[in-house]
Order: structure tokens, then sequence, then C-alpha cells
């Protein structure tokens, strides 16, 4: 055993536990508008329907279109959205000056656009819009030889905050097959490699935990990994121990936060809508009953020997009288005013399209032209 890896292991436990309200409304939110993402406190068996919960999408379809509209107006494939710059005005005046940033510019761009970086930007900016949080990694892959990135989840990343409040130690909680484990570290742990030896075994999956922090001491006039500004260690968590120790120059991690609150984690359009959203499933299961009993209507039957004095008021139900019309007061309004119903249920979708997710907007954006950067 390890203690710096049991070190970390009570780390990302202890901020875990600390998440467990936010993390619960957080599944909430996935349950309604962010369902492929809802294994935040829940576990996902593969080929779940994840649309149980939902009786109307307005949630799920306006986070969709918020996030698309954000990438594709603020980060247009075609056109610029940032430029290099030189932080001496004068030396960036200069022509050699302004031929290499505008070549650096393009360079950046062209590297961005040909790696995953939409693909999982994307994702991040979907998680930070809906729940507050969002978190993504990059890098340059060796093996790839091009830049890579990765969002991570809400229930599998913690993060801790510096004294500016600027995220700057971020842990992420993964899996990996012990075939997996194996091509990725060179030594992953015994039990991993004694699995990854047997076909049959070879696809088990186990867990690690990935830190990035501040390094408390280092040696500043020695270039290498085991001295960099921040640290970096992976740890098996079910043998705790470190199966790969590193440095960066610069926290590979992001945590974004659409809007921060009383506390760390921020809230997203989707926490702010989550009541809205919960109301639009009520009144689409009303809408739907009430569209029933405007096609199937509660009948009454004449029959003696009444047992039954209830009202079922169900499509197709069948109340059992011993005159017709007895109860007509309770039936004329058994089956609702569905217009005004309609009305109001969509009065409440367009409160959660536009209000909530800025979905009107995008078509403002769309009509913007030239690069994007200010």
């Amino acid at each position: 055993m390890d203690t710096r890896a049991e070190e970390v292991i009570q780390l990302h436990n202890s901020e875990e536990s600390k998440m467990a309200n936010f993390r619960n409304l957080c599944q909430q939110v996935a349950d309604l508008m962010y369902p492929s993402a809802n294994d935040i406190t829940t576990i996902n068996t593969p080929g779940k329907d994840l649309s149980l919960d939902i009786r109307d999408p307005t949630g799920l379809t306006a986070l969709d279109r918020a996030s698309s509209g954000y990438i594709a107006n603020w980060i247009p494939k075609d056109r610029l959205f940032f430029g290099v710059r030189i932080m001496d005005r004068e030396a960036g005046e200069l022509a050699p000056s302004k031929r290499w940033t505008a070549l650096a510019t393009q360079i950046y761009h062209d590297e961005l656009f040909s790696s995953n970086y939409m693909q999982q930007l994307q994702q991040t900016v979907k998680s930070f819009l809906a729940f507050g949080p969002g978190c993504s990694y990059s890098e340059f892959s060796k093996i790839l030889l091009s830049l890579n990135f990765k969002n991570w989840s809400m229930g599998t990343f913690i993060f801790k905050e510096n004294s500016r409040g600027i995220p700057d130690c971020v842990s992420v909680k993964f899996t990996k097959t012990a075939r997996q484990a194996c091509e990725e570290w060179s030594n992953p742990g015994e039990k991993v490699i004694d699995a990854a030896s047997d076909l049959k075994t070879e696809s088990k999956p186990f867990e690690f935990i990935h830190i990035v922090r501040p390094r408390i001491r280092r040696n500043r006039w020695l270039i290498d990994n085991l001295n960099k500004p921040y640290e970096s260690l992976v740890v098996n968590v079910s043998e705790k121990i470190v199966v790969e120790e590193s440095g960066f120059d610069e926290q590979p991690y992001t945590v974004a936060r659409w809007e921060l609150s009383t506390d760390k984690f921020g809230r997203g359009r989707g926490m702010a809508m989550l009541s809205l959203v919960k109301e639009l499933q009520q009144m689409h299961k009303d809408l739907l009953e009430m569209g029933n009993r405007f096609n199937r209507f509660p009948m009454e039957v004449v029959r003696d020997n009444l047992e039954n004095d209830e009202v079922d008021l169900s499509p197709d139900a069948k109340n059992y009288v011993s005159a017709l019309d007895s109860i007509r007061p309770i039936a004329m309004g058994a089956t609702g005013n569905f217009p005004v119903t309609w009305e109001l249920l969509k009065f409440y979708q367009d409160m959660v399209r536009n209000d909530g997710f800025y979905n009107d907007i995008f078509g403002q954006f769309r009509a913007l032209k030239g690069d994007r950067r200010v």
C-alpha cells in the first residue's frame, strides 16, 4: 500500500461526499434534460431505456439547441474565434510580429479542428449549461501525434479551488478493463496484470483515480516531469498503489462553471429550469389524460343492485348507475378544459426554451458575419 495513493483516494472520497446534495440535484436535471449523462448517482446498464422519466421533451430539446447554438455561433468551424497576440503592443505592431501571430492563430485553429476538440467541447458546454460545472482534459497525444481532448461527465470528477477561487486541483475517477490498463501503464497492479493475462478475465473493470494538483515541493532547477509545477498521479483504487507519476507545466483539466452561487459548484440553466420542467411533465400527463377522456369518454351504464358508488373518470370507464344522467353534474367537467390546458402547456414550454435556454436568440447570432475574435 502506498500512502500517497491512500491520500488521493481519501481526498477524492471526501470531496465526493461534499458534493452529495449537488449531485442529487444534477441527477434530477439529467433524468429530465440530459438522459445520456444520468449516471451521476445511479448506475445504468448497457441498453437501458433512458427516456422513461420524460413525458414532455421540452427540457431535453431546449438544452440540445442551447449547446448546439453556442458552439455553432461562437465557435464556427470555418471562422476564427480567437487570436494570438503579443503582450508588448509596440512589438506586436511590427510587420514580422503580425505575420507570426497570424500564422500561429491559423495553425492553432487548424490543429484544433482536425482533432476531437469540437466533439468533446459540445459535451462540456452541454454539461455546464445543464448542471453548472463542466470538466475537460486536453493533451498532446504521443500515440495520435495530435491534440486530444476528453470531456468528463458530472459523476466522475471533483475539484478544489485556490485562494482566488480558480479550480487548480482536479481529480477524476474512471474504470478501465484489465487489458486497457496494461496497454496504458507498465505496472497497473498485480491483480490487473493477472486478469489481463487470461482471455476470460481481460475485460474485467478496474477503478482508477487521476489527480492533477499544484506541486508543493519541487526543485525548480530540475527540468523533468517530477519537478513540474503540477503534480500528476494515477492511482489503482483497489490495490491502493500509484501506477503513474508525472507532471505538467499547466493544469490540463479545465473546469468551467456557468454561474457561481454560494458554493463553488455554480448553477446551470438546467438547475434554474428544473422546477418548471418538472411541472411540464405533470402538465403533459394531464393533457394526454384529458385528450383520452375527450376521445374515449367515461360512460354511464344502467344496472340494478349497485355495489360501488365511486365515479371512475378514466378513459373508457364504465360507471354503473340506476338511472341515466344521475352523475351528469360531475361528468360535465370530467374531461377538463382542453384549450386552456394546451395554452398553459405551450406557455411553459416557451418559457423553458427562450427564458431558460435562450433558444430564441441564436437566429440573431446566425446573421453575424466575419470571425468571432474580440
